[in-house]
C-alpha cells in the first residue's frame, strides 16, 4: 500500500537506456518483522540512509549509509504501536529529516523529530481513524508546513492532519474513502494547482478526493480499479501526459492494475499486468534510465522484486524478476546508495528480520 503507502517519483529523461540488472542482495540485521521502508539523508553527509519499521518491536531501525553502497549497523528508536507505514519530511523546519510512523494498533501516527548525527527523539502521537495503514505527506492549505493524509483501513476513512508550528498537527479530520482505505497518495488530479488525494479501496475502487486549497477536501469520487483485493498503490505519469496515473497491486490475483488518468478527474479502464504478490508497498522509478517510469513490485511468494518496465505510452513490458530476500517481502524503496547514476533498492525481509540492499549495475 504506499504507500504508498503510495508516492510519485520524478522522471529523469536520458538519451540511452541501460541494461537492467542488480548485484546479489546484501543483508543487514534490523528489528522483528520489518515492513515499511523509506530512504533519505538523515545525518546530512550526502549519502542516502534507510529507515525500516519493525512491527514486532514497536520501533524503527535506521541504517546510515557509508561508502560504496554499504551501511552501518542498525540503530533502533521507539515508534508507537505496530509500525505499518513510514514517511520522511522536515516537519519542524529545522533542516533535519523527521519521521512519521503509522501506529496501526494506536490508532495513531507518531512523529519522531530528527536530531544530529542521524538520531531521533521519542515519538509524539496523534490519533487517526481506525486501523491506519499508510501515510502521505503534502501541503493542503497553502502554508509552508507539511500536512498528513493517513489511510484508515478499518472504516474506510482518510485522516487529514494539518501542520502547525514546531512540528505539531491539528486534530485529524476524517473523510470517507470507500470501504477500506488501504493506501493514499498526493497528486494534482484535476490540474487546478491544489493537492488532491488518491486512495486505494481494499475492495475494487480508486477513490479521489479533490482538494479545496484550504486544507479541506470534497467528497470522494469512485473509479473502478480492476482489483479484487487492492493493497499497494503507485501514482505517477506512465504515459508522459499531464494527468496522474494509478497502479494498484492485487494480493489475490498477483497482478498490477494500471489506470491511466484523463483530463478532469476521470480514469481509463484498468489494464492488468502479471507481477508481484501481496505487494503492500510498491514503488515507481526509472530503473533502466530510458526516461520512462517503471513499476517495482515485491513478490511475497517468490522472494523476488518484480519489475515492469514502462514503455512511455502507459503500457508495460512483461515482468522481470530479481532475487531480493531469503524469505517474504512486502515493500521496496528506491535510492542511490553507492554514488553512481543507477537506482538501488532497499527491501525488508519480513520473516528473517533483515534489510536487503540491491545495488544496480
Amino acid at each position: 500500500m504506499v504507500c504508498v503507502g503510495a508516492a510519485t517519483l520524478a522522471l529523469a529523461i536520458v538519451a540511452v537506456a541501460v541494461a537492467l540488472d542488480f548485484r546479489a542482495p546484501r543483508s543487514y540485521p534490523v528489528g522483528g518483522s520489518p515492513y515499511p521502508v523509506a530512504v533519505a539523508d538523515f545525518n546530512r553527509d550526502g549519502r542516502r540512509d534507510v529507515v525500516v519499521g519493525n512491527e514486532d518491536d514497536d520501533d524503527v531501525s535506521v541504517l546510515l549509509g557509508k561508502r560504496r553502497g554499504k551501511f552501518g549497523d542498525a540503530r533502533d528508536f521507539p515508534a508507537g504501536d505496530y509500525p505499518f507505514g513510514v514517511a520522511v519530511a522536515d516537519f519542524d523546519r529545522d533542516g533535519r529529516r523527521d519521521l512519521v510512523v503509522v501506529d496501526e494498533s494506536g490508532p495513531a501516527v507518531s512523529i519522531l523529530f530528527g536530531k544530529r548525527h542521524g538520531l531521533f527523539g521519542g515519538p509524539h502521537g496523534h490519533p487517526v481513524a481506525d486501523d491506519p495503514y499508510f501515510v502521505a505527506v503534502g501541503r493542503f492549505n497553502g502554508d509552508r508546513r507539511k500536512d498528513l493524509a493517513v489511510a484508515g483501513n478499518g472504516n474506510g476513512e482518510i485522516s487529514v492532519l494539518l501542520g502547525k508550528r514546531g512540528g505539531d498537527f491539528t486534530p485529524a479530520k476524517n473523510y470517507n474513502a470507500g470501504d477500506h482505505a488501504s493506501s493514499v497518495a498526493v497528486a494534482d488530479v484535476n490540474r487546478d494547482g491544489e493537492r488532491d488525494l488518491v486512495a486505494a479501496d481494499y475492495n475494487d475502487d480508486i477513490e479521489v478526493l479533490i482538494g479545496k486549497g484550504n486544507g479541506a477536501f470534497k467528497s470522494a469520487v469512485e473509479f473502478p480499479s480492476g482489483t479484487s483485493s487492492g493493497e499497494g498503490m503507485v501514482v505517477g505519469r506512465f504515459n508522459r501526459d499531464r494527468d496522474p496515473d494509478v497502479a494498484i497491486t492485487d494480493c489475490q490475483l498477483d497482478k498490477v492494475f494500471v489506470s491511466l488518468g484523463k483530463p478532469g478527474t476521470d480514469f481509463r479502464s484498468p489494464e492488468p499486468y502479471d507481477g508481484g504478490s501481496c505487494a503492500y508497498q510498491p514503488a515507481g522509478a526509472d530503473v533502466n534510465r530510458d526516461g520512462n517510469l517503471d513499476l517495482l513490485v515485491p513478490n511475497y511468494t517468490m522472494s523476488t522484486i518484480d519489475i515492469l518496465r514502462g514503455r512511455g505510452d502507459g503500457t508495460f513490458k512483461p515482468v522481470r524478476r530479481f532475487p531480493a530476500t531469503d524469505t517474504d517481502n512486502y515493500s521496496v524503496a528506491v535510492g542511490r546508495f553507492n554514488g553512481d547514476r543507477r537506482p538501488d533498492l532497499a527491501i525488508p525481509d519480513y520473516s528473517d528480520a533483515d534489510l536487503s540492499i540491491l545495488l544496480g549495475r
